[in-house]
């Protein structure tokens, strides 16, 4: 019998596999290594539960001769559910190696998202917890096609790399929860800008781009009328129709402000293209208009008048942290974001849903028509305002 030693699989996990990008690539080369070392593995599942909005967990799943896949579970889900209900049922932080019964009705591996673990020739499974260092529980799963299932001493090289691994897993969990919620609460290039260090108090950059900022109409007077939960469900499912139309046009989100919201268009100073960026910036707001007039004859039978009014500038902005001491904003600021925010009030004076400034509508390809020129608290001249022409009239 080939002798186990898996301790170059530990040293690894501890000291160089921190320089492999991806976690399902740590997962491969940790397998590899395993069976160099005397570890007869045919497959092995890692579950780790996160922190997401959406998602209750992720599975790294590797098979001998298949290479790592990569499963996530939404919270509401039946998978994550009865996942969530085996893991407590089946495996405690004190549990060193459990053996696993794939018969047994509250055991994990019943769930199809082992089913890949769960080949013909496959003989045993064993768990471990994957224990992190605040009491967080997680699982991993191994398997064998040898006769008679793992030996003691194949058991003790699994156990010995379980707390690196652990360890490991821990600092990439981490890393992602942090570049999940800074995307989540701040958007992607803000949390990025973050990530990379740009935290110091008035540190700011000029940015180019087109803006975007949007407003519910009527929304107190509605407030007033409907239950707190009805109305945080409207409310994101009025965002709904809006942020990923934002997004997949190059836009990002910066900031909620009750029910409204400013974002932004980037325009790069190296090859930008502005008359792009506004083509998108209005392909949005037609998108966003649409879905919401849809969202509206599905809401209280029509009744409750949702609309919205979105206002488009080109301009520049300052953009980077503001705020006290030890609290933060990364948003931006400058007259172009005022202008922005005074257009918008026209909306509904006007009756329109979409409004644009002169530079927005001078640099944006698809037509736009003059309603007027107005005078806007805080500017000293009259500013001329752009409408879309399928809402003349």
């Amino acid at each position: 019998m080939t002798p186990c030693d898996t301790s170059e699989a530990a040293r690894w996990l501890m000291q160089d596999a921190r320089t492999t990008a991806l976690p399902e690539d740590i997962l491969e080369q940790l397998c590899e290594r395993m069976i160099a070392g005397g570890v007869p593995l045919a497959g092995c599942g890692v579950f780790i539960q996160t922190l997401h909005p959406e998602l209750f967990g992720r599975c790294f799943i590797w098979r001998q001769g298949f290479g790592p896949t990569v499963l996530e579970f939404p919270y509401e889900s039946a998978e994550s559910i009865a996942l969530q209900r085996s893991v407590e049922a089946g495996i405690r932080p004190s549990d060193r190696i459990v053996s696993l019964d794939p018969d047994q009705a509250d055991s994990c591996l019943s769930l199809q998202v082992f089913r890949d673990l769960r080949a013909a020739d496959v003989k045993t499974f064993v768990a471990t917890p994957i224990v992190f260092s605040d009491g967080e529980m997680h699982l991993a799963i191994w398997t064998t096609r040898r006769p008679g299932g793992f030996t003691e001493e194949q058991k003790r090289g699994i156990e010995n790399i379980v707390g690196p691994l652990s360890r490991l897993s821990e600092v990439y969990a981490l890393r992602r929860r942090a570049a999940v919620l800074l995307d989540t609460y701040v958007g992607r290039a803000s949390g990025q800008r973050i990530l990379a260090g740009q935290i110091r108090r008035g540190h700011t950059e000029a940015l180019h781009a087109a803006i975007w900022l949007s407003d519910m109409r009527g929304f107190t007077e509605l407030a007033d009328n409907i239950a707190p939960h009805t109305l945080i469900d409207l409310l994101n499912r009025y965002f709904d129709c809006q942020v990923p139309a934002i997004a997949r046009r190059g836009g990002e989100v910066l900031k909620f402000m009750g029910d409204g919201m400013l974002a932004v268009f980037p325009i790069s100073e190296s090859d930008g293209d502005a008359k792009t960026v506004c083509n998108e910036a209005l392909g949005a707001a037609y998108e966003a208009r649409a879905r919401i007039l849809a969202m509206e004859r599905g809401f209280d039978g029509g009744r409750a008048g949702i609309r919205f009014g979105v206002a488009l500038h080109l301009g520049s902005v300052m953009y980077g942290n503001i705020g006290g001491e030890r609290r933060l904003d990364f948003t931006c600021i400058g007259p172009a974001v005022n202008l922005a925010a005074r257009i918008e009030k026209l909306t509904g004076r006007l009756g329109r849903t979409i409004l644009a400034s002169t530079a927005f509508a001078a640099a944006c390809e698809d037509p736009m028509v003059a309603v007027g020129e107005f005078e806007l608290a805080g500017f000293v001249r009259p500013q001329k305002v752009f409408g879309v022409p399928d809402e003349d009239g």
